[in-house]
């Protein structure tokens, strides 16, 4: 393989890093610009500066995922989901042909790892919002098994597919994997995957915890009127409250549709909650 090309290099054991030519190196300067006006939301100026360096080198994964970002927010779509596909087609093009793909490791804590733990990441939540679930789900179960400390938070994205496709079995799975996690994505996704599985022995336990560590989310599940979350100022809710609309808006629905499960965290909110968490 050319020095100049991109390779994905054998470290010890089962991990691996990505290796950049120098060339690309040398842009990084020219990528953190670029993020500094996407930030900004100075989106022509980011997509200057991303042009000239794909057109420098046209497989800098980090230089497409962040144009893709640019272009998504502008509005077009197909165009950033199709620069999503070259990014991560450019970076699947390094892994080794002669393992299971699921045996490595590819860990956020090397830097190098990470334009292509982000465009993956990206070009999943893509699938998923285009209703090509188990495809997206796919790209979730690589990453949480290539970094499984899961440092972009890929177990909530990976638990709500789950639910999706009716699979609590499989969200339990998912969140066996982080005990001691307080991601509220999978602190109630285990309780309502015990509830869809009629899992009783576990149940109650799971249910006390749960209340006990973020009651603001059951109380918020259990209401029959929820406030609109999306344009209203983050001064109108304190951080707890937010947590708990954000949690409605994306997991709602699966309590709603589960037969008794909001029944049961109102008998959970009676029995556990302290005085002081009743409305």
């Amino acid at each position: 393989m050319s020095e100049n090309q991109t390779k994905l290099e054998h470290l010890e054991d089962d991990n691996y890093r990505f290796k950049y030519p120098r060339y690309v190196n040398s842009l990084d300067e020219q990528i953190f610009d670029a993020v500094d006006f996407i930030d900004a939301e100075e989106f022509s100026k980011a997509k200057d500066i991303l042009h000239s360096v794909i057109d420098a080198y046209p497989e800098h994964i980090d230089a497409l995922h962040h144009l893709a970002v640019c272009l998504r927010e502008q509005g077009e779509f197909k165009v950033a989901f199709n620069l999503w596909e070259k990014a991560v087609e450019t970076g699947l093009g390094c892994f080794p042909k002669h393992i299971n793909l699921l045996d490595m490791r590819l860990e956020w804590g090397w830097l190098e790892n990470r334009p292509f733990l982000r465009a993956y990441e990206a070009l999943g939540v893509d699938l998923y919002e285009q209703d090509r679930v188990h495809e997206a789900l796919d790209i979730f179960t690589n990453l949480l098994a290539w970094n499984p400390n899961d440092n972009q938070g890929i177990r909530a994205l990976a638990a709500k597919a789950n639910f999706d496709l009716q699979r609590p079995d499989e969200v339990l799975k998912i969140c066996d994997m982080f005990p001691e996690d307080g991601l509220s994505d999978t602190f109630y996704g285990r309780l309502l995957a015990l509830f869809q599985l009629k899992q009783e022995k576990k149940l109650d336990a799971a249910l006390k915890a749960a209340i006990e560590f973020l009651p603001s989310i059951a109380e918020e599940l259990v209401k029959s009127r929820h406030t609109e979350f999306d344009g209203l100022l983050d001064t109108e809710f304190d951080e707890e409250k937010e947590e708990a609309l954000v949690y409605w808006e994306n997991y709602g629905q699966y309590w709603q549709e589960t037969p008794g499960a909001l029944d049961f965290l109102r008998n959970g909110l009676k029995k556990y909650a302290k005085p002081f968490d009743k409305r």
